[in-house]
């Protein structure tokens, strides 16, 4: 009976311990005290796999800018941007971008004379706008997504002086920066505040495409 006993004691001891040393283990991850900056990995998963997606993002190549010729009077273009990301979602916003209302005053939409390689629209302005953007302004492209078509006609006048094109033919090309794009977060002007200067960056170019006057 005594060394039943014994051996019952050992046991409960044994047990006690195992249990002690399970629920230390489980406070580290659930109760993290005031002062303690490390954390479980699995909480940190999420945010990590959000950073390296978007250094894994490059707006140069993941945003697909084109440009193409739609009517011939009056001269008109058609832009669009495509995310060609295989997996990211990408939201931006539109000014000074190639789908800005203002591309050829801000002088993104280059106008050339191929017979004397002129450039036509000299004169660019620059604008001052108020922030937040308003919701419209923001873009967002899922993978493979197209964004709407964005329509720049090309009217003779101070800006655009087409009646110095004597080949009845001149050269347009889109150029610029992107200045955020947010990798698969959802941004608007709630989060602007917030988000303003922290997406990645990148150059936009369509190439140069002939077009009618």
């Amino acid at each position: 009976m005594t060394n039943l006993t014994l051996r019952s004691f050992a046991c409960a001891a044994i047990l006690l311990i195992l249990i002690y040393n399970f629920s230390a283990s489980l406070t580290n991850y659930i109760c993290i005290p005031s002062g303690i900056t490390s954390v479980p990995p699995f909480l940190t998963s999420s945010a990590s796999s959000t950073a390296d997606m978007a250094n894994a993002v490059d707006p140069s190549t993941h945003l697909r800018l084109s440009l193409a010729q739609t009517s011939k009077s009056p001269p008109t273009l058609s832009l669009t941007v495509t995310n060609t990301h295989p997996s990211a979602a990408l939201t931006f916003v539109t000014w000074n971008t190639p789908l800005d209302d203002a591309l050829l005053p801000l002088g993104l939409l280059a106008i050339t004379d191929p017979a004397t390689g002129e450039r036509l629209n000299k004169d660019s302005i620059k604008i001052n706008r108020m922030t937040p953007p308003e919701a419209d302004a923001f873009v967002s492209l899922k993978p493979g997504q197209t964004s709407e078509e964005h329509v720049v006609e090309l009217r003779n006048g101070p800006l655009v002086p087409l009646e110095k094109v004597k080949g009845g033919k001149v050269q347009v090309k889109v150029q610029g920066q992107w200045g955020d794009v947010w990798v698969d977060e959802e941004v608007g002007p709630q989060r602007w505040g917030e988000k303003s200067g922290k997406g990645v960056k990148g150059a936009f170019d369509s190439g140069v495409v002939e077009v009618e006057v």
